[in-house]
């Protein structure tokens, strides 16, 4: 089987480094939007993540808004 077979959209994470967590100005947007909790909280600070080997990812859509994650 192939994975275009399979119905889902696939994306290549090319190796590198990238920024992750909520900085002080996202957790002021999250909180103007009454999106900030305790999940949010654990995302801090921002720390920079190293990937390094690339690798495939599903391509989904984050599902925070709707409360369903």
């Amino acid at each position: 089987m192939r994975l275009r077979d399979l119905g889902v959209q696939f994306a290549w994470i090319e190796p590198g480094t990238f920024r992750m967590g909520n900085s002080p100005t996202q957790e002021e947007h999250l909180r103007s939007q009454q999106m900030w909790d305790d999940r949010s909280k654990a995302e801090q600070p921002v720390r920079e993540m190293v990937v390094k080997e690339g690798f495939i990812s599903a391509n989904t859509r984050s599902l925070r808004r709707s409360g369903r994650w």
